[in-house]
């Protein structure tokens, strides 16, 4: 994907196809891509896009980008835009590849499932890749929003057989755009396909839905949230995000809620359903709540092109 949002100058980041401890300090146009994981004989990768001149031991916060789809498509690239600019800001961001359920027995279960994957992976390569474990936010878009969301709120679930529990899985932050937090609704059940859990046989279809919505797995102590919903949403309800943020608030979690008027769905990503301003307000109001929570510094640098 070409992006047509301009980012000023200081761009954009330091990759290779090396090991990370052989990180270059020159500038290269391309995201490096690391395996993560590997499941049904697929490969899954992470995207990691460094900032400049950046080295192991400097120990900066993570942003961990996930694309949406309705858990059957889509593409890590959706997100390098946003990784390339958040690099720019000072992050390592990374997007996450994972099981799509277009492919046969895959399930929203899995999605999870591998989205904590790549966040244990994260944390245990921390001092390789110069990351805070600390200090890793987690940010998606529609299905990838539900995933987000799943790694602020899921810590008693969807774990990978034989992966160490005792490495969180768990987000320190999470921002979430137009995301799926109650799949239960008929507007959204339809989109989970019919197939059970793997390791949790007898289960009925709506326990099945209702197992796999964040909204009713908060609680206290999870961690701060943004977010964000355009009015205009005909695919997922905007009444979900309401919702989500009535829970994490009565349970004394911080979640900061921007309701977009004239607003469709998707409108955090490049040249989808919104202009290129709306794209950018979106991603400028994330990186003013990274500043809120100190894993951001000075005021956002991305402006839409003239």
């Amino acid at each position: 994907m070409t992006a047509r949002i301009f980012i000023p100058a200081v761009l954009f980041f330091a990759c290779s196809a090396a090991a990370a401890a052989d990180i270059p300090l020159s500038l290269i146009a391309e995201p490096w891509e690391e395996v993560y994981k590997e499941v049904d004989g697929i490969e899954l990768k992470l995207a990691i896009c460094y900032p400049a001149k950046h080295r192991p031991e400097m120990n900066v916060p993570a942003v961990v980008c996930i694309h949406g789809g309705g858990w059957m498509g889509g593409d890590p690239q959706l997100f390098f835009p946003h990784a390339r600019y958040f690099a720019s800001r000072g992050m390592v961001a990374f997007s996450v590849q994972y099981r799509l359920t277009s492919r046969e027995g895959v399930t929203v279960a899995d999605c999870i499932e591998d989205c904590k994957s790549a966040m244990r992976f994260i944390r245990l390569n921390a001092a390789r890749f110069g990351v805070d474990p600390s200090r890793i936010a987690v940010l998606g878009d529609s299905a990838g929003g539900h995933l987000a969301a799943c790694l602020g709120v899921m810590d008693d679930r969807f774990d990978a057989p034989g992966e160490d529990r005792s490495v969180n899985s768990l987000a320190n932050a999470m921002i979430l755009y137009n995301p799926v937090v109650d799949s239960t609704v008929p507007e959204l059940i339809k989109y989970v396909p019919d197939r059970p859990i793997r390791g949790e046989p007898g289960l009925s279809r709506i326990e099945i839905v209702r197992r796999i919505s964040p909204l009713f797995c908060v609680k206290p102590g999870q961690p701060p949230a943004l977010v964000m919903h355009g009015l205009d949403d005909t695919n997922v309800p905007p009444d979900q995000a309401r919702r989500f943020a009535e829970a994490m608030r009565k349970a004394g979690n911080r979640c900061d809620l921007v309701l977009l008027p004239k607003t469709q769905h998707a409108f955090v990503i490049v040249h989808y359903s919104a202009p290129d301003d709306q794209v950018v307000s979106a991603i400028r109001r994330a990186d003013e709540f990274l500043r809120s929570l100190g894993y951001l510094k000075g005021t956002p640098t991305l402006v839409a092109p003239k």
